[in-house]
């Protein structure tokens, strides 16, 4: 015990503007002590490490101009047609969807964090409990096979972010996150939601 003392004094020693020499030593730490000493390990990496991640507060959709042409003439279409045929509401109510639509638009192009706590998964300003969620799905692009989505489920509903930040602190908060809730390869989307994200709205 007295030398995983001394290694926890050294690590607390390293400046945390040196964070690639602390995961180096960390990482021979682990090979020494994993077997012995799994819960002083675990207390290490939240004391040590910031777990977190950077993504878009929702999904973020990669859309072409031509996608927005097509939902401009489409808006200007439905807009002509109340008017023409003199439905007022109609039109005025168009107008509430298309500021409703951008509004949202704004909020989920908003960069937040994303930081695994021992007790507690934080996304952004809301703090939730462990046990808030049930597993989680990591979302890649078909054609690249980059990562491009975290799902966080719960039993009846998901949250479903995309990730804004490296390859490497992308695959590092995973790897801790697999310890923390059991990762699925799929989860259950109502057609609706299906054809919304096919067509990008």
């Amino acid at each position: 015990m007295g030398k995983y003392s001394d290694y926890l004094g050294f690590l607390a020693w390293i400046p945390a503007a040196m964070p690639n020499a602390r995961m180096m030593l960390y990482g021979l730490f682990l090979l020494e002590y994993h077997s012995q000493a799994s819960t002083m390990v675990s207390d290490l990496i939240f004391k040590f490490f910031d777990m977190s991640v950077l993504v878009y507060n929702g999904e973020k959709f990669q859309r072409s101009k031509v996608w927005y042409l097509v939902f401009a003439v489409i808006f200007a279409s439905v807009f002509i047609v109340s008017i023409l045929n003199s439905n007022i509401v109609g039109a005025v109510l168009i107008f509430f969807l298309l500021g409703g639509y951008f509004y949202y638009s704004t909020i989920n192009n908003q960069v937040i964090k994303v930081t695994l706590d021992k007790n507690q998964l934080i996304i952004g300003n809301k703090a939730y409990p462990r046990n808030s969620f049930r597993w989680y799905v990591v979302e890649i692009y078909p054609k690249t096979q980059q990562i491009k989505n975290i799902v966080f489920l719960t039993t009846k509903s998901h949250m479903i972010y995309t990730f804004d930040d490296s390859l490497d602190t992308i695959r590092l908060f995973l790897l801790e996150l697999d310890g923390y809730l059991p990762m699925l390869g799929d989860y259950h989307q109502t057609s609706l939601e299906k054809f919304s994200r096919r067509i990008k709205l």
